[in-house]
């Protein structure tokens, strides 16, 4: 039985040097290719990019957006109404900031003048103390804020001025 065994392991041995010439053979013309040289590497930095992406921190832990209200990244549900006035009122002022900006901006390439920007400016402050002060969860707020949306409409219309400016802080 043991030569039986050992002339199991030789078949096994000769199959495993056979192979191994082969291999051997096939990475010595590997080695001599410069275009295998290159899919090679291209293979190998695929690889890393895949796995290193999974060791490194991603991009969404270090953006300071996504970090800048935890009260938005609870579902709306869970929030008591504290919350969700203190999460409404943050949303009115990033909304009157962009604004002015954008006014700022138009202002600067000269798409408007001064009392323009001046009035569409008041009108933001105007529309963002209104905007506080109604929620818009309820259906007597939801009213007021149409009626606030078409009331904007007219006076851009009546001021020559685009309704965009002041329709961000609704």
């Amino acid at each position: 039985m043991e030569k039986q065994g050992k002339n199991k392991n030789q078949h096994l041995l000769r199959g495993v040097k056979k192979t191994g010439g082969l291999l051997n053979s096939g990475f010595s013309i590997v080695k001599s290719s410069k275009l295998t040289t290159y899919i090679l590497v291209l293979i190998v930095g695929i690889g890393l990019g895949y796995g290193g992406g999974r060791l490194l921190p991603s991009s969404s832990e270090s953006d300071v957006k996504t970090k800048s209200s935890s009260l938005a990244a609870k579902p709306r549900a869970e929030l008591t109404e504290k919350e969700k006035l203190q999460l409404q009122y943050e949303r009115v002022d990033k909304d009157v900031i962009k604004s002015k900006e954008k006014v700022d901006d138009d202002l600067v390439d000269k798409d408007i003048t001064d009392a323009q920007s001046e009035m569409i400016n008041n009108k933001i402050d105007e529309v963002a103390i209104i905007r506080k002060t109604l929620d818009n969860t309820k259906d007597e707020d939801r009213k007021k804020l149409k009626e606030l949306k078409l009331e904007l409409r007219k006076w851009s219309t009546e001021n020559d001025v685009r309704n965009s400016y002041v329709s961000r802080v609704l």
